[in-house]
């Protein structure tokens, strides 16, 4: 099966990567580590140090990278009680690196990097990143809260978080892999899956 994906870099300026990835791996095997830069660029884990967003009402899942630890966050959007129809999720960046300070994305971000297109569906909204668009997501009301349903290991996992590995040692950053952070919803055992980009 072949996966392609797309995830943007803003730095200074505009840079932009489109990355193909052609296969899934089990985190448990051993990788290639050889093109790595020395320092801390050289974890292959979600680093454990980084801040973690705070966890709200509204909280569904969020995109970390090993550029910094500034985080894109993606919460249920109410108003009033109320689901936005057009609109479903909030995403913001969180400053991590600026005191943790909110900071809305911009046009750009929103169309070309981080944002999202939804479609209403019976059971809630059927959602594609722009930054991984071959695999959606639904969001699903469950026991009263709003959550982010996506397969991970062909399990449908509530979504938490995605982890994204890029090599910044050339003139343009080079993802690596992502790796995918849920929780199995029976079990409520953390799930993982990477994918690289080979």
């Amino acid at each position: 099966m072949n996966w392609i994906t797309q995830y943007w870099i803003l730095t200074i300026g505009l840079s932009i990567i489109v990355f193909p990835i052609n296969g899934i791996i089990d985190v448990s095997k051993t990788i290639d580590h050889s093109w790595e830069a020395p320092g801390w660029e050289e974890r292959t884990e979600w680093p454990a140090d980084y801040p973690r967003p705070p966890k709200t009402e509204q909280s569904l899942f969020y995109i970390q990278r090993n550029l910094n630890t500034n985080t894109i966050v993606y919460d249920i959007d109410l108003k009033d009680g109320t689901i936005k129809s057009r609109h479903p999720i909030d995403a913001y960046w969180l400053r991590y690196g600026e005191e943790g300070a909110r900071q809305d994305l911009s046009w750009l971000q929103a169309v070309l990097a981080y944002g999202y297109s939804s479609k209403q569906i019976e059971q809630g909204y059927q959602i594609k990143l722009k930054a991984y668009n071959d695999r959606y997501l639904q969001l699903e009301q469950i026991e009263g809260h709003w959550k982010a349903v996506m397969k991970i290991n062909n399990i449908d996992c509530y979504l938490q978080n995605f982890y994204v590995y890029a090599d910044e040692s050339g003139i343009f950053p080079d993802v690596k892999y992502v790796d995918i952070y849920g929780y199995h919803p029976v079990t409520g055992a953390l799930e993982v899956e990477r994918i690289l980009n080979q």
